[in-house]
């Protein structure tokens, strides 16, 4: 059906700060969390107990007082770019199905890289923090052991390791390098006094906030950060992270419900009473299929009859007898045995040798018997 056009235009009335363009949302105002909140031990090279947390304390990332790992992740707040994510569909081309068109079917969902831009530091920690997460990821190997995290960098793997190598660390779990990220997007007129500390919780949730949660992120790409005579600029590090999937978390009004709600368990899935089984009659009736050797169809079953005519419908006929064929296994038996059994050097003259041949004969007519009835029953 030809959907008909919308409203081609809207009254003056309806432009204004509290008409449809009232509510237009800025890019300047978002939020990028690391969520590098609490403080773990400094790692020792155990590899069943050192984390990524434990592994920046150790490189002195979260020592300095900018860069701290508690409630208030500081350092959130040098992210200066950042990206809300898209996503696109893998897909199949089904060229046929209907003539003289060419259908699209998704196969899987691709989740790109984001990127996301931080200033840097007087102190060099921001560079330090992605650097040291790498070398977490791919921690480098010399003689005397594994390099785990110092505040000094990297000292002693240089050319004093000429033998040095790097291994893989294990991604997922409590030790494992992915972490989880989100980006949050809101806008100015969200409450009043946002640093104020009574309600500041309460205040909050009574704005739209949408979201992005990141699930097992991790950096992909430091960026190279070129530096130049020509003119001062601030220094930025952009770093390109990968990880599976996001969820996507949206408070329309403040309204934050609980997320159970939005679950299918497997019992409201499940159809109530007992399901029938369809019936469905195509109306095909495939041919009986003939016995090899006697052409004889079998027991068949009785089409269905309509209420309405009374007509069985048309049904195929079994295969027409060759005029040469005797659907009898005796014929069978008598061709084979005057052409082979009978041509044996026994005197049938006398009652021995009778005696013999008539039971060569009923041993192969046995045997003819039995490779039929197999033959018939495959």
């Amino acid at each position: 059906m030809t959907k008909e056009p919308s409203q081609l235009y809207v009254k003056s009335d309806q432009i204004g700060p509290t008409g449809i363009f009232g509510g237009l949302s800025v890019n300047t105002q978002f939020k990028v969390a690391l969520h590098f909140s609490g403080q773990a031990p400094e790692n020792s090279g155990d590899e069943s107990t050192d984390t990524l947390v434990g592994h920046l304390n150790k490189a002195g990332v979260f020592k300095h007082r900018k860069m701290t790992s508690g409630t208030d992740g500081s350092f959130d707040f040098f992210a200066s770019e950042a990206e809300l994510p898209g996503t696109n569909f893998d897909v199949t081309e089904q060229p046929g199905g209907f003539q003289g068109l060419l259908e699209y079917n998704a196969t899987r969902r691709i989740y790109p890289d984001f990127n996301v831009t931080f200033y840097v530091d007087t102190d060099y920690y921001m560079i330090r923090m992605f650097e040291e997460w790498m070398n977490f990821i791919n921690p480098i190997y010399g003689s005397k052991g594994k390099y785990i995290g110092g505040s000094g960098g990297m000292r002693g793997f240089g050319e004093e390791e000429p033998g040095a190598y790097y291994r893989l660390s294990y991604p997922r779990g409590y030790t494992g390098y992915k972490h989880d990220i989100s980006i949050t997007k809101f806008e100015r007129d969200f409450f009043v006094d946002p640093n104020k500390n009574d309600g500041v919780m309460g205040r909050s949730l009574k704005q739209s906030l949408i979201s992005y949660q990141f699930i097992d992120a991790f950096p992909k790409q430091v960026t190279a950060m070129p530096v130049s005579y020509q003119g001062s600029q601030l220094l930025q590090c952009s770093v390109t992270f990968g990880y599976t999937r996001y969820v996507t978390i949206h408070t329309p009004g403040g309204d934050n419900y609980d997320g159970e709600r939005n679950y299918a368990t497997r019992a409201s899935r499940k159809p109530k009473g007992k399901v029938p089984p369809k019936n469905i009659d195509t109306g095909y009736r495939s041919p009986p299929k003939l016995d090899r050797v006697t052409g004889d169809p079998g027991p068949r079953t009785v089409p269905k009859i309509p209420k309405v005519t009374g007509d069985p419908g048309p049904r195929t006929p079994p295969k027409t007898k060759r005029s040469d064929f005797e659907p009898s296994l005796n014929n069978e038996v008598k061709k084979v045995l005057s052409r082979k059994v009978t041509k044996v050097s026994v005197d049938d003259t006398t009652a021995e040798g009778a005696a013999i041949i008539a039971q060569k004969k009923a041993d192969y007519a046995a045997k003819m018997l039995a490779r039929r009835e197999s033959r018939a029953n495959r």
